[in-house]
């Protein structure tokens, strides 16, 4: 068997299901969207519904054109599926690449007679491959269903803008791998730019849109499929060259195992004296970066909170909403929707703390702590809730870091009506949504090792929810498979303690199921 089938056969379950559900969300969405949209009157509506510097932070600018079916389709969808398509190209590289290098495979292969040339060539091709079928799933499907003002030109742009951001973070994260000392950290950093760059976006498409055009987020957004159909802006992805390029140099001159940028687990004490601090230790980078990352989205987001009412007077069909008061207070409402998609974010390294557990059992380390060998046994059970307890702590805390960064940034802006023990509250209230999020994730650990990574699909359909389930009138029962259908719109809202404490009493109840299962069933 070559090297590539060897490659392919590794990952095609998990590509055959993402494809399913990336493809399976653009071209089921396009029906829907002519469903909802299908008179003149509709889509003049959910037209100025956008046209606002929330909506616009979301989703991106729009277009000039006539607002069809298809436009809108293309200006709600393009972003979120992007941001996926990136997750996607992220999680299937750093598998065939850097984790493959840590956990020995690489060494076999190039033992065995599979040079460096042929296994990182073979990694590009995988990735050009997967790509290419989603290209092709996509513009195949939307050209098949024969919708009105789904034109050929927009089909073939917005499938080949998602192929070419999927590819570009494919073949990003095989460049970090290249350079950073393990999988863990090339996942989170690739993971952290995919994430800043689409904030950076958000805060600049508000602010001055000529500096957004940094983020390939903006690539995507300017292409305007199905209204200007701009090709023009597909030529920035050939960066993927560059990136594919300077991976290569950089894998072919260093040793296997090394890395140009390493950690420091060299310098590493040998004084610790419990589980929790070891795992802390271990973590700590992790931890910290993403804290600092919430920090900074706070005032990023709290920065441009004074230009907001300048905005809106300037929108005439916005100013004519808030008149009418289907709008109480734009500045509030915006203010929310930013605190409901930072939750989802906070949510990423939570999830990513209880996944450590995973990591430590699939190294077989967490049996031998288990078995009664070392000399200080701890059991499974202080490690699940060791990890617990800190991803709850670190959820908390990166709430709270947002939100007083936002309160920083905005301290300044008059009339702004929000305190900081609102945005306090607005912490505390969301973060049981993110508990909530760590004990299914928990819950699915303890039924098996293979399921855990079913909850990533969980917290991409609170986003989902959250950034388009109103948009696009999704049934009141989809709404209430996320914590966030319990819980008040603080700082809009009063805080409700008893929803609130209702969704994190389930937490601990999801969280407890887990740990059980997790105690009874085998390792590995």
């Amino acid at each position: 068997m070559s090297h590539f089938k060897l490659l392919a056969k590794q990952v095609r379950f998990r590509v055959i299901m993402w494809l399913i559900i990336l493809c399976g969300m653009s071209v089921g969405f396009a029906p829907v969207f002519d469903g909802l949209y299908s008179t003149e009157e509709e889509l003049r509506s959910i037209e100025a519904t956008l046209d606002n510097p929330a909506m616009v932070a979301l989703i991106g600018p729009l277009p000039d054109a006539a607002y069809t079916t298809a436009v809108s389709f293309s200006h709600q969808m393009l972003l979120f599926m992007a941001l996926l398509h990136g997750i996607f190209g992220i999680l299937i590289a750093n598998s065939v690449g850097r984790k493959a290098e840590d956990d020995g495979l690489t060494e076999y292969l190039i033992s065995g007679g599979v040079s460096k040339r042929t296994l990182y060539a073979n990694q590009v091709m995988l990735g050009v491959l997967i790509n290419l079928i989603a290209f092709v799933i996509n513009y195949a499907g939307l050209s098949l269903l024969g919708l009105e003002s789904f034109n050929n030109e927009g089909n073939l742009l917005y499938s080949a803008g998602l192929a070419l951001f999927g590819m570009l973070f494919y073949m990003l994260t095989l460049f970090f791998g290249a350079i950073l000392s393990s999988a863990d950290l090339t996942f989170g950093i690739s993971l952290s730019i995919l994430v800043i760059m689409f904030l950076y976006r958000a805060v600049t498409d508000v602010a001055d849109m000529a500096y957004s055009v940094i983020s390939p987020y903006n690539w995507l957004t300017r292409m305007y499929p199905y209204a200007e159909n701009d090709f023009t802006w597909l030529l920035p992805f050939l960066l993927v060259a560059v990136f594919a390029a300077a991976g290569w140099f950089l894998f072919s001159r260093r040793d296997l195992g090394g890395a140009y940028l390493k950690g420091r687990g060299d310098r590493r004490t040998r004084n610790i004296g419990s589980y929790p601090g070891l795992a802390l230790r271990n973590m700590r980078t992790m931890i910290i970066s993403w804290l600092a990352g919430m920090f900074v989205i706070g005032l990023t987001y709290g920065s441009i909170f004074g230009d907001l009412e300048e905005m809106i007077s300037g929108n005439e069909m916005l100013s004519a909403a808030v008149e009418a008061g289907a709008i109480d207070d734009p500045v509030m409402f915006f203010v929310n929707m930013i605190l409901i998609i930072t939750t989802v974010i906070t949510a990423i390294p939570a999830v990513m703390i209880i996944g450590r557990v995973l990591r430590e059992e699939n190294s077989a380390r967490l049996e031998v702590v288990d078995s009664g060998t070392l000399e200080s046994r701890f059991s499974r059970t202080r490690v699940l809730v060791t990890h617990w307890m800190i991803s709850l702590a670190v959820a908390l805390l990166g709430m709270v870091l947002t939100t007083l960064g936002m309160h920083l940034a905005s301290m300044n802006v008059d009339d702004i009506g929000v305190t900081l023990g609102d945005y306090m509250l607005a912490s505390l209230n969301y973060f049981t949504a993110v508990a909530a999020a760590v004990g299914i994730g928990v819950l699915l650990l303890g039924l098996s090792n293979g399921l855990f990574k079913v909850i990533w699909l969980y917290v991409g359909y609170m986003f989902f929810v959250a950034y388009l389930g109103n948009l696009v009138e999704l049934p009141e029962i989809l709404h209430m498979a996320t914590p966030f259908h319990y819980l008040e719109n603080v700082p809009v809202n009063e805080m409700d303690w008893v929803s609130a404490g209702g969704v994190f009493i389930a937490a601990v109840l999801l969280f407890a199921a887990g740990l059980f299962l997790y105690r009874k069933r085998d390792l590995g």
